[in-house]
């Protein structure tokens, strides 16, 4: 089983600690992710340059995912317009199980590869535009082929 799809020993009971024990798990938790970005930091560094010449370039920019790492992209794009001026036409997300999802991500929408690679036809990618896919496990079926496809189309 997924690391991301189980409950994590080191929390149990993390209701019922105090309130620094807490604040210490979670201090732990992000230093972890700081690592993981430290160890990607050149790839991610590339990736960061070559989407900003995409969108200089006129591209548009797409965010796909599932659950609540979709909800993280929203979060994101949603700051481009107003604190960068960024078009709102130019960005797109595609969500697992549709805009219904956001708020009830129980069903099999993650699972879903068909309509991520639908989704992603239905708006003819140009060499110009970027896709962010976004999976926690980096394994999830809807994420992989939103990329799958924009890759190859």
């Amino acid at each position: 089983m997924l690391n991301t799809e189980h409950r994590s020993a080191e929390y149990a009971g993390l209701d019922t600690w105090e309130d620094e024990a807490i604040l210490s798990a979670l201090l732990g938790s992000q230093a972890r992710a700081i690592a993981s970005v430290r160890d990607a930091f050149s790839s991610i560094s590339r990736a960061a340059l070559d989407l900003a010449e995409r969108l200089r370039a006129g591209g548009r920019l797409l965010y796909a995912g599932a659950g609540s790492s979709i909800r993280q992209g929203i979060v994101d794009g949603i700051e481009l317009p107003a604190t960068f001026g960024f078009q709102p036409d130019r960005l797109h997300f595609l969500v697992a199980g549709g805009i219904e999802a956001l708020f009830d991500s129980r069903g099999a929408a993650e699972d879903d590869a068909a309509s991520a690679t639908a989704e992603i036809a239905a708006l003819q990618l140009t060499a110009r535009d970027s896709l962010i896919a976004i999976a926690a496990s980096g394994t999830t079926p809807y994420a992989v082929a939103a990329a799958r496809a924009a890759k190859s189309g």
